[in-house]
């Protein structure tokens, strides 16, 4: 039988990560065992992003504490344009008799009081009706010691049958009344709908920031996922100019034109192609400003259930970030002068200051100044100067209560 892992629990860790982040422990406020408290959970704050296409900052938080009483919202000191809401838990759940099984990815998002979409359902685990009220559960083998693990994230009510539910393709199957923590429940209210504001993580904000386009420019934007930074860059754009916008997954581009679309965004040209493929893909520019998020290890998520890369795991991040950053340097988009950002959500050195190195070596890039004093400077190595380092940006999950980020803004010499 699996043991039985019910949250709040830490995050289970494989011993090549744990090792990997051991450089956590020269950090000051904080070291490894403080950080790996921090993912086990959620922050404190949830944020939220006003889009200031449609309305300043300060109507629309004010239009928010008016429909939402329930909740306690407050205005960013960095980022104008940033809203948090508080976030409680962690809370108890009841143990309930049926239950479906879900993937590990959507039992972190329920166990935040999100609801269960059908892609993350894997099967039920027994017979029910619509309407009735049901467990949801993740099961997991950590690949380090062979270990079966089950968490209960949460319950909720089902909103079909057992013998039907698996065959949902999109939508909300079970809507979940019993979670762990409970988050603002933003994509169903009237102001998400209707575009006023859109869900994303504080250090996010600031890397659309550190880019600091100016209306009129031409924005590189690639990997751009879900278009989180890419809509923020529009925003800082005042919707004029041209954001040219790439990644390789056609259900993120599709999800980004339907996110450009809710907020009156029309300066995005969405692209479906790999790195490699950029050049040919795209009418020749001249890139002002290339904001870069490729694929990380992202250890710097939460809330977190477990971390199972190994070291080949997580050294195959890196290589593939080296792919992504030659393929848009050697794109033809960029000249002297072109501001480039480039980020992860990840907190190794590895991904971060080590891989900045090797960009600046082989690219001709220097370190600028991102204009932003938030977060905290890089982690000093031998090949980067005090000043370089300081110009880096550094959250950290156990310090900054956000997520674990990295921003690292360049600049083609």
């Amino acid at each position: 039988m699996p043991s039985t892992s019910r949250l709040p629990s830490t995050t289970l860790i494989h011993p090549d990560a744990r090792e990997r982040l051991r450089f956590l422990d020269e950090i000051e406020g904080g070291g490894f065992d403080a950080y790996l408290d921090a993912i086990s959970r959620p922050g404190t704050r949830y944020h939220v992003r006003a889009n200031t296409i449609k309305g300043e900052p300060a109507g629309i938080l004010a239009k928010l504490r008016e429909s939402h009483l329930d909740w306690s919202f407050a205005p960013d000191p960095c980022v104008p344009e940033a809203i948090s809401v508080a976030v409680s838990g962690p809370r108890p759940i009841d143990a309930v008799e049926k239950k479906v099984l879900v993937d590990t990815f959507s039992a972190e998002s329920v166990a935040m009081s999100a609801p269960l979409f059908a892609p993350g359902l894997k099967q039920p685990l027994a017979r029910f009706r619509a309407g009735e009220t049901v467990g949801m559960v993740t099961r997991f083998t950590t690949s380090w010691d062979g270990r079966e693990h089950e968490v209960h994230c949460g319950n909720g009510i089902a909103a079909f049958p057992s013998n039907v539910m698996h065959e949902q393709s999109r939508g909300v199957v079970v809507a979940t009344t019993q979670s762990w923590y409970l988050s603002p429940p933003i994509q169903s209210w009237a102001e998400y709908q209707d575009g006023w504001i859109v869900d994303q993580n504080l250090p996010s904000m600031i890397a659309a920031r550190a880019l600091a386009p100016s209306p009129g420019d031409a924005v590189l934007d690639v990997c751009c996922g879900a278009g989180g930074k890419t809509t923020h860059l529009a925003q800082l754009m005042k919707n004029i100019g041209t954001i040219v916008s790439v990644d390789r997954a056609p259900v993120k581009i599709a999800r980004l034109c339907e996110r450009a679309t809710r907020m009156g965004i029309t300066c995005i040209t969405p692209v479906v192609a790999r790195s490699e493929r950029v050049k040919g893909s795209i009418a020749p520019f001249h890139a002002a400003r290339v904001l870069v998020d490729p694929p990380c290890s992202a250890l710097g998520l939460r809330l977190k259930l477990s971390i199972d890369e190994s070291r080949k795991d997580l050294d195959n991040f890196r290589v593939n970030q080296a792919r992504i950053l030659d393929n848009v340097m050697e794109s033809g988009f960029i000249f002297q002068g072109t501001r480039i950002v480039y980020c992860t959500c990840t907190v190794t050195r590895e991904e971060n200051e080590l891989f900045v190195i090797d960009l600046i070596e082989k690219h001709g890039l220097k370190i600028v100044d991102p204009g932003i004093d938030a977060g905290h400077p890089g982690v000093q190595t031998d090949r980067l100067s005090k000043l370089e380092s300081s110009r880096l940006r550094r959250f950290y999950p156990h310090v900054d209560d956000t997520i674990g980020f990295f921003i690292a803004t360049l600049e083609k010499a």
